[in-house]
C-alpha cells in the first residue's frame, strides 16, 4: 500500500509543480486582484507539496521526527507566507506599471 501511495504521489507532485510553475509565470499577464487569486493558489500548492512530501518521508521511514519536522516546515512556511506575501503583492504593484 505505501509503494501504491509512493508511485500516486509522484505524479501528483509533478503535476502541482507543473501548476505552480504556470501560475508563477501567468502573473506577469494578470490584474492586481487576479495576482493575489493566484498567489493564494501558489501557497495552497506549496502547503499541499510540503505535507505530500512529509507523509511520503513518513510513510517510507515510520520515523515520528518527521512529523515534528513537518510541523517546524508548516510553522516557518506559515510563518513567511504571512509576512512576506505583503511584501510580494507590493512589490508587484511597484513593478507593474513599468510593464
Amino acid at each position: 500500500m505505501v509503494n501504491v501511495i509512493t508511485e500516486l504521489s509522484r505524479y501528483a507532485m509533478t503535476l502541482f509543480l507543473a501548476l505552480y510553475t504556470l501560475l508563477g509565470f501567468q502573473l506577469v499577464r494578470r490584474q492586481e486582484e487576479e495576482k493575489r487569486a493566484a498567489l493564494r493558489q501558489q501557497d495552497f500548492l506549496l502547503f499541499f507539496l510540503l505535507l505530500m512530501g512529509n507523509l511520503i518521508l513518513y510513510l517510507n521511514t515510520g520515523n515520528e521526527k518527521v512529523i515534528c519536522f513537518c510541523g517546524v516546515q508548516l510553522l516557518m512556511l506559515s510563518l513567511w507566507a504571512f509576512n512576506e506575501w505583503r511584501c510580494i503583492v507590493n512589490d508587484v504593484q511597484t513593478y507593474s506599471k513599468y510593464l
